[in-house]
């Protein structure tokens, strides 16, 4: 029965159902996209309103205004002049994003809101692309090649970065250029290249504690270079005192993902938690929203057990490139911090891209790239009904990629034990 079963999904009607339903998927995808940023109803086309909140940054900062970004009222009042409606939780959409990424979103205010949306839209969608075909490369099929990197650019979250116009694809794009440069040696460069983390300060954060506890130095020199140009680059406009309400602001939104974001007291950033990717987005879609005790608990104790895990298993293995073991404890480490992430939605889930360039040189084949499409695509299911699919998928990847490196990755029950085991040489 298990050799039949094998079979079948190693055979062409399975490699078909694959390649059907996620070109159906990806067609769905491209048909609601363009109905809706082309012929939505109202001036700004939609009902995907997070580029009000660039826009609008980008709007107050080009008119000297920068020290306002974070002000509540003053967003408000400007996204009404586009949007005559309350939008999001707040009201308004908030700006989350440090200071010196609205200097660098400016050059946008100069267009009218629908025009920069579809320049950002443009610069996005040619970046993706680009990335896309990049990850695929490996495929010794042209064919394949070019069904992949489709694919790879018609799945949910890259529809949910166009649609919102969010930031996920420049921070895949810095990620991948980093894993690309440290892979080949150049560790300064490739820490220069995670300054696109700081577009999300917590995943710097990650990536740092990461880069200490391995030692990485030269990496951490470099992303730490480039933070400190970016921010004396862009100070003449920011100053220094954005920084510390940027700060407060910040703290503020990081505690309302353990206050219930909203829903048991007022708080500074308020929102639905149960679409969040995370573990704190799981439980909260089990527990409730107002169950906020009872969700930071479970949240907390199934962070400890990640990482106690992830402790005994980086003493025998260490994320690299040179070895099976070493690549996998790398996409558990990239795991562990998605899941981490309080503040993880589905354009996020782009981050997860990061997998192909680690593991698809070790088996380039097709049906691989379509199952792993297939779990990508589940967030959909996700954003539906609220099963976090995706997050117990992560937390499984993660636990056996840890339990495989404590034990050597000998052990008959590994999940892994279908990939070769040989040192990989990595010549892409």
């Amino acid at each position: 029965m298990l050799s039949k079963c094998r079979r079948w999904l190693n055979g062409r009607v399975f490699l078909t159902i694959l390649i059907a339903t996620l070109v159906g998927v990806g067609v769905y995808l491209v048909v609601i996209f363009i109905r809706e940023f082309f012929g939505g109803s109202g001036s700004f086309h939609g009902s995907h309103y997070d580029f009000l909140a660039f826009y609008g940054a980008a709007h107050l900062t080009l008119h000297g205004q920068i020290s306002q970004i974070y002000n509540p009222t003053v967003m408000t009042q400007f996204q009404r002049t586009i949007v005559h409606h309350s939008v999001g939780a707040n009201g308004y959409m908030p700006f989350l994003n440090p200071p010196f990424i609205a200097v660098l979103l400016s050059p946008l205010a100069l267009l009218s809101i629908n025009d920069a949306r579809v320049v950002w839209l443009i610069l996005n969608l040619i970046l993706i692309s680009g990335m896309a075909y990049w990850l695929v490369k490996c495929l010794e099929n042209k064919f394949s090649r070019i069904l992949c990197a489709a694919l790879l650019v018609c799945t949910f979250p890259v529809y949910q970065n166009l649609i919102e116009g969010q930031l996920s694809i420049i921070i895949l794009a810095g990620s991948l250029l980093a894993l690309w440069l440290v892979r080949h040696q150049k560790l300064v460069l490739g820490g220069l290249a995670l300054v696109t983390l700081l577009i999300k300060p917590q995943l710097a954060v990650f990536a740092a504690v990461g880069l200490i506890i391995f030692k990485q130095w030269r990496v951490l020199w470099g992303a730490v270079g480039a933070a400190v140009a970016l921010v004396a680059v862009t100070l003449p406009v920011t100053r220094l005192k954005v920084y510390g309400t940027y700060l407060h602001y910040i703290l503020g939104v990081t505690g309302g993902h353990f206050n219930g974001a909203g829903a048991v007291v007022s708080s500074v950033w308020q929102g639905s938690l149960k679409l969040t990717i995370g573990i704190n987005g799981m439980y909260t879609a089990l527990l409730g929203q107002t169950n906020v005790s009872g969700v930071n608990i479970l949240t907390g104790l199934t962070i400890l057990g990640l990482l106690i895990l992830y402790v005994l298993a980086i003493r025998k293995v260490q994320p690299g490139f040179s070895s099976l073991s070493k690549r996998l404890m790398l996409v558990a480490s990239i795991a562990l911090a998605m899941l981490i992430d309080p503040h993880a939605f589905s354009q996020d889930l782009v981050l997860v891209y990061l997998f192909l360039p680690v593991l698809l040189p070790v088996r380039p084949h097709l049906r691989s790239i379509l199952i792993y499409l297939v779990f990508i695509e589940l967030i959909i299911v996700d954003q539906l009904i609220f099963w976090h699919l995706v997050t117990i998928a992560l937390i499984v990847l993660t636990i056996g990629i840890l339990i495989d490196a404590i034990k050597n990755h000998n052990a008959r029950s590994s999940i892994f034990r279908w990939l070769p085991t040989k040192t990989v040489l990595d010549k892409t």
